[in-house]
């Protein structure tokens, strides 16, 4: 799961990435905050790896809105296909599946995401994986 405000822009270095667990994304980013709108901000490397990649970040970032929701959970149907779901309270309130470059209706920040899951996806399937940077 993610931060339903972050927009991933760039891979993040792993040698950043706290542990050696998998990133809700597939893969640690760097990106932009979009919890204000009309205003890009940039979190730094303690927020990007506590909040911005991991989602449930309210407690974490008081950029967040009340309203948004908590987190952004994907998975990969097949490839190059993915559910979505938006969660609020652990629950899902809105979701659904796309494939590559089709909107999700529910905004840039969250097609950012998909787009960046499916490439994190398709990077694990090269030989030399995700890890070896």
């Amino acid at each position: 799961m993610a931060c339903a405000c972050f927009e991933p822009s760039a891979p993040l270095s792993w040698k950043l990435w706290p542990g050696r667990y998998r990133p809700p994304l597939g893969r640690p980013y760097r990106g932009l905050c979009r919890a204000k709108p009309g205003e890009a901000f940039e979190p730094d490397g303690n927020l990007l790896t506590t909040a911005c990649n991991i989602g449930y970040a309210r407690s974490a970032c008081s950029r967040v809105p009340a309203s948004a929701p908590d987190a952004v959970r994907l998975s990969l149907k097949s490839r190059g296909e993915v559910r979505w779901s938006l969660e609020r309270g652990h629950y899902p309130v809105a979701g659904g599946m796309v494939g590559r470059g089709v909107p999700t209706g529910q905004g840039a920040v969250l097609d950012s995401q998909v787009e960046a899951y499916l490439r994190s996806c398709e990077d694990a399937q090269e030989p030399s994986g995700l890890l070896g940077e």
